[in-house]
């Protein structure tokens, strides 16, 4: 009968762990639930599952000359925005632009709280090979893209209301 009760209470406790993972990750080891995003959009673009990476994404109505965007979020309903970023999305595509491999470089801390991932992309672009650094962080619980070097960022990022130039 003891045994029984052990088992049962050690099986209880595994299940609570397993359910309770997600919210563990993300309250106990940030930097580990970024790096989880971070992998999760990135493999995304990679594979053109491009649903699963807007779905990781924090979503701004960018503003010019105002840093207010970020902290108010995207106006958008989430079907719209959703549809912006595959126009985005399209966008990539017919300038032949694919992310081949990223790596996550290294963590930045500005304090005991805020970090940011800096991240090393390889794409191609035309059919020739780039390599562009961007930073990553966690914004809001989702994932904010932060462009550095990458001319294109802004078409698979979360900004929302850009314009995107005439395609076909």
């Amino acid at each position: 009968m003891k045994k029984v009760v052990t088992l049962i209470i050690f099986v209880a406790v595994l299940v609570i762990l397993i359910f309770s993972w997600p919210n563990i990750r993300e309250k106990f080891f940030p930097e580990k639930e970024a790096e989880h995003m971070i992998n999760e959009y990135y493999n995304s673009l990679i594979n053109e599952d491009y649903e699963d990476a807007f779905k990781v994404l924090y979503l701004y109505d960018y503003k010019k000359n105002s840093n207010e965007f970020l902290s108010t979020g995207t106006t958008l309903p989430k079907e719209q925005a959703k549809d912006f970023f595959m126009e985005k999305i399209a966008y990539l595509k017919e300038q032949n632009y694919i992310i081949k491999d990223y790596k996550i470089k290294n963590v930045e801390y500005s304090d005991a709280h805020t970090f940011w991932h800096h991240i090393l992309l390889k794409v191609e672009v035309n059919g020739k090979m780039k390599e562009f650094n961007e930073v990553a962080e966690i914004w809001k619980g989702k994932l904010l893209i932060g462009e550095r070097e990458d001319p294109y960022a802004r078409f698979r990022d979360g900004k929302m209301k850009i314009k995107i130039p005439e395609h076909s």
